[in-house]
């Protein structure tokens, strides 16, 4: 997966739920993404925030507080991390259902990533020019100690039913950064630019 700004997220289109009974949600987002039920297709969209300059996620746990209103086991979200290198990528695969964390379509639920559990990168010996040695990060490791970008991967495997999740806020442990609750707007969560599903959305419910 490259590297680099991803495509903005749309506005509020309005407070009318599913059902037109009101927002799905308050003070949170909504992520979309169509799925045209194209047979042995695997539709994914990815969602974003960017880390500028890179930073030490070694001692992170990220929680996600995501609410699903359908759930199934053909849909999926997969909560991860890529270092500054663009080719190094880690994450937690979870089904949105029960197998998932995911027992009912009404309540919110904690979806951690834990950045703590990773290994730390290999060092491989470098020769300087005094040939005195020395090592440097395996460009070939994933690297939390240069995290350049984080978020979730929402897709599915199957199905024609749209992918969609609610997230509350995003949460930090272990690490100096200030968290996300959605208050305003979407907080510089935005859709990577790789190859997302055409018409995927960020819609903001204040």
């Amino acid at each position: 997966m490259g590297g680099g700004a991803g495509v903005g997220g749309s506005g509020n289109p309005g407070d009318a739920g599913v059902d037109g009974g009101g927002p799905p949600c308050t003070g949170c987002v909504e992520l979309r993404v169509p799925n045209p039920g194209v047979m042995g297709a695997d539709v994914d969209t990815i969602f974003i925030f960017e880390v500028d300059p890179a930073f030490d996620f070694s001692n992170a746990r990220i929680t996600y507080r995501i609410k699903v209103p359908t759930l199934t086991n053909a849909h999926y979200v997969n909560v991860f991390s890529q270092d500054s290198t663009d080719d190094s990528f880690d994450g937690d695969f979870k089904a949105l259902n029960e197998t998932g964390g995911f027992v009912n379509s009404d309540d919110f639920v904690d979806v951690v990533y834990d950045l703590t559990s990773r290994p730390p990168v290999d060092l491989i010996d470098v020769p300087d020019a005094g040939d005195a040695g020395g090592s440097t990060p395996d460009p070939a490791d994933f690297d939390k100690s240069r995290i350049a970008r984080f978020g979730l991967v929402l897709g599915a495997s199957s199905g024609a039913e749209p992918i969609i999740v609610y997230v509350d806020s995003v949460t930090f442990s272990g690490v100096a950064r200030a968290d996300v609750t959605f208050t305003d707007g979407a907080d510089g969560f935005i859709i990577h630019d790789f190859e997302p599903e055409p018409n995927s959305e960020i819609i903001h419910h204040p």
